[in-house]
């Protein structure tokens, strides 16, 4: 049971602990992380709708539960009572859209500087986007825009053929660690796939650090366009992927060719290949679509 789970940890935490300054400081110790929602929340919060125990995990402190792509819980506020996550994109305008693609709809988010967020979504309802999308940008506010949509058919152009486009600039929004290995997996070339280890040694680090690499693969915000898709087991087993293993094995299917002559009804426009630029969206700076 969830409450069982959290009541073990919040006591395990308590006793390893050792010190009195655990009780007295609510923004100290080890933190519950829940894995469909990416929030992570004191020992002792009580959603109102409980995960799964195997859905949690546990984090030593709030500093690695950030650092692993989740999101400070709004109900038990594990920062403190300001939690810098709650205002960290106050004033900022992100423009957003849905959109179908041969794997599915898409939800795409736009700062002024690029997309900053790209998910796949099981109907064109764009509330489920909507919700992740106030997780991820806690504060920030939110219109529908012309613009953004007519982005749908780049993506198109990009999965099935891996033609970059000038209006797939992309503005991504995470720690450093993660920024660097979302950067390598956009140097994987389309159609084909590494394994996390891999990718591990490609930024520096070793084999053992595959698992960290997962991590960041796993809090990409910016679906197929950052390809964290093309990251496999060391074994060829798929591995994991936060829109599910099918949809994965669909979307590599489709930048191999499979398939590829179903994709005729979604209407590809000409794009001239240029490279994807990056750049951070800065908290408290208004932004519009692009």
């Amino acid at each position: 049971m969830y409450t069982e789970f959290m009541n073990t940890q919040a006591l395990t935490s308590l006793a390893g602990a050792g010190r009195d300054d655990l009780l007295s400081e609510p923004t100290a110790g080890p933190v519950i992380g829940v894995r469909t929602t990416k929030i992570y929340c004191r020992a002792s919060c009580r959603p109102g709708r409980m995960p799964h125990a195997e859905n949690c995990v546990e984090f030593d402190d709030r500093a690695s539960a950030r650092a692993a792509g989740y999101r400070a819980c709004k109900k038990c506020r594990p920062d403190g009572a300001e939690s810098v996550g709650e205002r960290a994109f106050e004033g900022v305008i992100l423009s957003y859209a849905v959109g179908a693609t041969p794997v599915g709809f898409i939800f795409i988010a736009s700062s002024e500087r690029g997309i900053c967020a790209l998910y796949l979504l099981d109907s064109d309802d764009p509330r489920t986007g909507l919700d992740r999308l106030e997780r991820d940008f806690p504060g920030a506010e939110f219109r529908t825009e012309d613009e953004v949509a007519g982005m749908v058919p780049a993506v198109v152009a990009y999965l099935v053929e891996g033609t970059v486009s000038e209006d797939l600039r992309i503005d991504p929004h995470g720690t450093p660690f993660q920024k660097k290995v979302w950067e390598a997996l956009r140097e994987i070339p389309h159609g084909t796939v590494m394994s996390y280890g891999e990718l591990a040694l490609k930024i520096g680090l070793p084999l053992g650090a595959a698992r960290a690499v997962g991590t960041a693969c796993g809090a990409n915000p910016i679906s197929l366009l950052v390809p964290c898709h093309r990251v496999v087991r060391a074994g060829g087993g798929l591995g994991g992927y936060y829109w599910g293993l099918e949809r994965k094995r669909q979307i590599l299917d489709l930048e191999r060719g499979v398939g590829k002559d179903e994709t005729s009804q979604f209407t590809r426009p000409r794009y001239s290949p240029v490279r994807v630029s990056t750049r951070t969206v800065t908290p408290g700076s208004k932004c519009s679509g692009t």
